[in-house]
């Protein structure tokens, strides 16, 4: 078996990491948490307002945020939850809040993720449980888009329907991975909306082998081969 590797958490050879890849393919550091799953486990679940993330929309997927020593208040990182096809907890993506995006620390990795897991928020729905399924780019986007519908719907006759959102696990450019790996799922919805970022890679960074979100999309779509594909 290959030696597994990893860059900022994510590994290659069908585990998350790709898209990192390209920009720090000279690392040879595992970035793994210093927390258990166990741990992150007790971290409360809380409302992020400096990403615009409600309580609500962190309890819908099972984000966690952890807290300063020092203060007790203070958001210093969020958890965000991936499980396996069994809807068994596996691993949980970090993000330190207290490392600026550039650092390579600021994502981590809590257990063990890998490209074979489901969507973001896929343990919450069963196939085919609504007509459409939005699949969006990011974990954030996801509890976004899913807050603003739930929002939408409020004081009206629908106000207790569940949308079905999910985003991408690692990354645009594994894209097409991620959701080949959930295929069933998938397709099991009448309607798939893609809600990936509306940005597209210079020439520079197709050089690199970077995909941005136009590229992304334009890749799943054509891999899903359907006509009930919307954006």
């Amino acid at each position: 078996m290959a030696e597994k590797r990893t860059y900022s958490g994510y590994s290659k050879d069908s585990y998350i990491g790709d898209s990192v890849r390209e920009q720090r393919n000279q690392s040879n550091h595992t970035y793994e948490a210093r927390e258990t799953l166990e741990e992150v486990n007790k971290y409360p679940i809380l409302a992020v307002p400096f990403r615009g993330m409600t309580k609500e929309g962190a309890q819908a997927f099972g984000v966690r945020s952890s807290l300063s020593e020092k203060d007790g208040t203070t958001i210093t990182a969020s958890y965000f939850p991936y499980y396996n096809k069994q809807a068994e907890l596996i691993g949980y993506k970090k993000r330190d809040w207290t490392l600026p995006k550039e650092n390579d620390k600021h994502f981590q990795v809590v257990g063990d993720l890998k490209i074979i897991l489901g969507l973001f928020g896929q343990q919450e729905y069963t196939k085919g449980c609504a007509k459409k399924l939005y699949i969006c780019e990011g974990e954030e986007d996801a509890i976004a888009l899913y807050s603003s519908l739930v929002d939408s719907l409020k004081g009206t006759k629908w106000s207790a329907y569940k949308p079905a959102v999910v985003s991408i696990s690692m990354g645009t450019a594994n894209a097409v991975e991620a959701i080949a790996h959930n295929d069933e799922f998938v397709k099991s919805f009448g309607e798939v909306v893609l809600a990936f970022d509306n940005d597209t890679a210079t020439p520079k960074e197709k050089k690199k082998g970077i995909m941005k979100g136009k590229e992304a999309l334009e890749d799943v779509a054509g891999y899903l081969l359907t006509d009930n594909i919307f954006t």
